[in-house]
């Protein structure tokens, strides 16, 4: 059984966890607010259950809870479909960064000897771009997956008023 480990957020009322431009029909949570509960997740064992506990000062009825807790949750449902999006469109991206850079360096090797200066920016170029599909594949999409990794546990928290 995974443990569980609590975030707590003190809210004067419900309004504090939406965003001033928000309208009564589409209601954005504050960026405040969820970059708080995603910095006290970072500090929480990866492997943990998360629970949510959120205080108000300010008493509300019980529509206006689950309101805000069906935000909470649909925030960062769309967050991990957004990053997943972001991630195919990433690899794309390194796969055709690689075929241009095996391209330029098959034209590397046709100026091979022939004439210095095609012949260094061919090389240079090859290497560019072979080096941003490791940097893609190698760093950008691992750190994504870390950021999702968190998401995920948070759209799958238990939230509860205190």
């Amino acid at each position: 059984m995974k443990n569980t480990e609590r975030i707590l957020i003190q809210l004067d009322n419900l309004d504090d966890a939406y965003s001033i431009y928000s309208v009564d029909n589409n209601m954005e949570l504050k960026t405040e607010f969820v970059t708080h509960i995603v910095n006290q997740a970072n500090d929480l064992n990866y492997t943990s259950n998360i629970e949510i506990d959120i205080k108000l000062s300010e008493k509300c009825d019980d529509a206006q809870k689950q309101h805000l807790k069906n935000d909470i949750i649909r925030y960062f449902k769309r967050e991990v479909d957004e990053v997943k999006q972001r991630q195919k469109k990433f690899a794309l991206m390194a796969c055709v960064m690689l075929l241009i850079g095996v391209a330029i360096g098959l034209v590397y090797h046709f100026f091979d000897g022939k004439v210095f200066v095609f012949e260094l920016v061919f090389e240079i170029g090859a290497w560019v771009f072979i080096w941003e599909t490791v940097h893609i594949m190698g760093f950008q999409i691992p750190e994504m997956r870390f950021k999702n990794r968190i998401s995920k546990r948070l759209a799958m928290a238990k939230i509860t008023f205190v």
